[in-house]
């Protein structure tokens, strides 16, 4: 499964009240940071942004995941901008 799949499944499931561990994700380090090529998938890694809003207490994978998705996102915008700009 991709990134946007798997955040949105744990993000539905959260909100619904089941606990799911927060190591389903999978494609995150300890320090929340994304593995490889999932940098390109600005949907999915907006999604686990979301979704990381759903941790409980004592998940550091999802803190650093908010961390990293928010930081992330901001350059993404920064980049889109300057982009359209310049068209």
């Amino acid at each position: 499964m991709d990134l946007n799949l798997k955040s949105l499944g744990f993000l539905l499931l959260r909100q619904h009240g089941y606990h799911i561990p927060q190591d389903i994700q999978g494609n995150i380090d300890e320090n929340g940071t994304l593995k490889g090529h999932l940098y390109e998938d600005i949907i999915g890694v907006l999604n686990l942004y979301e979704a990381s809003y759903h941790s409980v207490e004592d998940e550091s994978i999802l803190d650093g995941a908010t961390i990293f998705t928010e930081k992330y996102l901001k350059e993404s915008m920064k980049t889109v901008a300057a982009k359209i700009l310049c068209l």
